[in-house]
This record gives C-alpha cells, sequence and structure tokens, in this order.
C-alpha cells in the first residue's frame, strides 16, 4: 500500500506526500481546524480518506501509549520533565491524547509548604474534544521531574520534602499523586498521578517554634 495523492489543507497549511509519509506544515491559530484529504493505493485499488487537525494551547502534547518529554521549565528553566502515558490509560475506545502547557501559581500554598519552582496543567482530550478537569485515568501515568536546585530557594526542608500536588478547583491536594522514586542525589523525583488538571511542585517550610520559658520561684 502506497501513498499516491495529497490534497490540499482547507485553512493556510501546507500537506504533501514524502517517502510514503504526509509531511504537514502547519499555519493555524488556536482553536482552527484544518482538513485535508490523502489517497493510498495497492496498485489496482486507491482509497481516499480525510484528515483533520484541530490547533489547541499548549507546550507538548502526546497521545496513549507514547512518552512525553520536555525540558528548560520551571522558574529555573532548568527543570525536565518526562510522562509516560500507558497505551490502556482510558478504558474506552476514544482515541486518548494530553497537552503539557507551563504555567503561573495562581493560588497561595498550602500551609507547611513553599512554591518549589514549578507548575504546569495536563489538559486530556478525547477524540480531539478537551475533557473537564480534574480527569479521571483508568491506568496511572508516570512522571519525573528532574528539578534544578535554583527551584529550591524558597523550601527550607529542601528537596527532602518535595511533594507534587494538584489543584482541585479550590484547594492544592494529594491524594490520587504516590511517590515512587525520590532521589536526592540526581535531583529527581518520580511519581504516578491518576488524573490530569494542573499540578504544582511545592516543599514542606519547616520552621521552629519558641516557646515561652516558665521558671518557678
Amino acid at each position: 500500500m502506497n501513498l499516491t495523492a495529497v490534497g490540499d489543507p482547507s485553512v493556510a497549511s501546507t500537506a504533501y506526500a514524502n517517502s510514503n509519509q504526509v509531511a504537514f506544515t502547519p499555519i493555524l491559530d488556536v482553536g482552527d481546524t484544518e482538513t485535508f484529504t490523502y489517497t493510498v493505493s495497492d496498485g489496482q485499488l486507491a482509497e481516499t480518506a480525510v484528515v483533520h487537525i484541530k490547533m489547541v494551547a499548549g507546550d507538548k502534547a502526546a497521545s496513549a501509549g507514547e512518552t512525553m518529554s520536555l525540558s528548560n521549565i520551571g522558574s529555573s528553566s532548568a527543570t525536565d520533565v518526562s510522562i509516560q502515558i500507558p497505551a490502556d490509560v482510558i478504558a474506552g475506545t476514544e482515541q486518548f491524547s494530553m497537552v503539557f502547557d507551563e504555567a503561573a501559581l495562581t493560588a497561595n500554598a498550602p500551609q507547611g509548604f513553599a512554591f518549589a519552582g514549578v507548575v504546569f496543567t495536563l489538559t486530556p482530550y478525547e477524540d480531539g474534544t478537551p475533557m473537564p478537569s480534574p480527569y479521571a485515568l483508568d491506568k496511572p501515568l508516570t512522571l519525573t521531574l528532574v528539578y534544578d536546585d535554583a527551584d529550591l530557594e524558597a523550601v527550607r526542608d529542601g528537596e527532602a520534602g518535595l511533594e507534587l500536588h494538584y489543584w482541585d478547583g479550590a484547594s492544592w491536594q494529594t491524594d490520587g499523586i504516590t511517590i515512587v522514586e525520590r532521589d536526592l542525589d540526581n535531583n529527581r523525583l518520580v511519581v504516578e498521578i491518576n488524573h490530569l488538571t494542573e499540578f504544582a511542585l511545592f516543599g514542606t517550610d519547616g520552621f521552629t517554634v519558641y516557646l515561652p520559658m516558665v521558671v518557678k520561684p
């Protein structure tokens, strides 16, 4: 089966056949949908199909069964993130994908914690349609953070108390987030997450309480 033809995109992008693959260069705004056709043939019969590509805001996207990797994020622009997405991340027949988007911290850190420089959103899509968050997964994602010490300047207890929290719409929470590995020597934190929403990295913010000393006469 060979790729024999690629139609002109409907908006302003370009698409063409290249070594039996479609080479697509988008010229779209966020929210636009591009449509084009492609034709394959076995030399006797030919079949034409339509491709729909929708542009969404974000730093990177990945689908079920893939690993997403990003570099130079966080306040220090030196933190790396990788996310492993299992093939059966959702039980339905819908095509799953998600978009990573670095964000700014818009809510105060939870009591007893300080912000550790990393905040991002994971937006889920089913068959190209964005889904509301928090979005529950049937199989957890494995997320690895390789952080930079510069992101921990506000964390009094240092990296030993780092935790990933998620925003439930009202407050920061940790349920559904499991720490798999804490590698202090290599500045690495590995967690499993079972839902998608906004996430932020915090560290325990220890402090000393001085109590008055009472001396009996």
